[in-house]
C-alpha cells in the first residue's frame, strides 16, 4: 500500500485518523471477465440502522435513493464499448451488504464500506469507506442523490475528482454528473490491458482505487486476478 499513497507515511493508519476512518480490507471494485463481456460488480457494506438514521436526519424517506442512484448514473450506460482497439460488453452491478456492525465486520475483497457523518457537510471516500455528509444533493423526481453517491462510488473504481464544473462527467462537480466513455475508459483501461496480457478468459480482477490523497493519475496500482 505505501507505493499507492506516497504521501503518506506507511505507518499513518487510515491518515492518522482511526477513528473516523477505516481500511477494511485494503482492495477495491471488481471487474468479472467472461470473455468480451466486462461486468464491474460494487459491493457495499452498510449497517441499515445507519443508513435509516442518516435518511431521517436529513429529512429524505427514499430507501431506495442509493440503490437508485447508482442504477440511474451506472446502469443507465450498459452498453458496448469500445477500449484498447477491442469491443466489449460493459455493465455496472451493485450489491448492498447489510452487516450490525461495520467496526468489526470483515469485509470481502473489492467491496466498499458505507458510512454516515452529520457533521459534515461534505461527502468523501477514503480507504475503501464512503462517507455521506449532511448535505446530499436530491432528485424528488427520481428518488436519487443526483450523483453524489454515485461521484464517491467512482473514487473506488479508479477516477480522481475533476474539478470542471460545466464538464458533465460524473467524477467532477457539476450539477449534471453523467458517466462518460472517457471515465469508463479510464476505469478499465488498467483491467483490460491486464487481462490481454494474461490471456484471461475468465476470472474476477481488482479494480485499482484511486483516492483524494493521490492526486496523480498514474500512481494506482497493478490490476490483481482474484480467481
Amino acid at each position: 500500500m505505501a507505493d499507492k499513497y506516497p504521501n503518506l507515511s506507511p505507518y499513518a493508519y487510515c491518515a492518522w485518523n482511526p477513528v473516523k476512518l477505516v481500511d477494511p480490507d485494503g482492495n477495491d471494485g471488481v471487474c468479472v471477465v467472461n470473455g468480451k463481456n466486462l461486468m464491474v460488480n460494487v459491493i457495499v457494506n452498510y449497517s441499515q440502522k445507519g443508513m435509516d438514521e442518516y435518511l431521517k436526519q436529513i429529512d429524505y424517506n427514499h430507501s431506495d435513493a442509493f440503490k437508485n442512484d447508482f442504477a440511474h448514473y451506472y446502469q443507465s450506460v450498459n452498453g458496448t464499448y469500445s477500449i484498447c482497439g477491442n469491443d466489449y460488453n460493459i455493465s455496472f452491478n451493485i450489491t448492498f451488504n447489510n452487516v450490525d456492525d461495520l467496526e468489526i465486520f470483515s469485509a470481502e475483497k473489492g467491496s466498499m464500506s458505507l458510512k454516515f457523518d452529520m457533521g459534515n457537510n461534505n461527502s468523501n471516500y477514503l480507504d475503501n469507506v464512503i462517507t455521506m455528509g449532511n448535505s446530499p444533493r436530491f432528485d424528488e423526481e427520481n428518488k436519487d442523490f443526483k450523483g453524489s453517491f454515485s461521484h464517491e462510488v467512482l473514487h473506488g473504481l479508479g477516477i480522481a475528482d475533476t474539478k470542471e464544473a460545466s464538464s458533465g462527467k460524473l467524477s467532477s462537480y457539476s450539477y449534471e454528473r453523467m458517466l462518460t466513455l472517457d471515465e469508463i475508459t479510464e476505469m478499465l483501461e488498467p483491467c483490460i490491458q491486464f487481462i490481454n496480457k494474461n490471456g484471461i478468459q475468465k476470472g474476477k480482477v481488482l479494480i485499482p482505487e484511486n483516492n483524494h490523497y493521490s492526486t496523480s493519475r498514474n500512481s494506482r496500482a497493478e490490476p490483481v486476478l482474484l480467481e
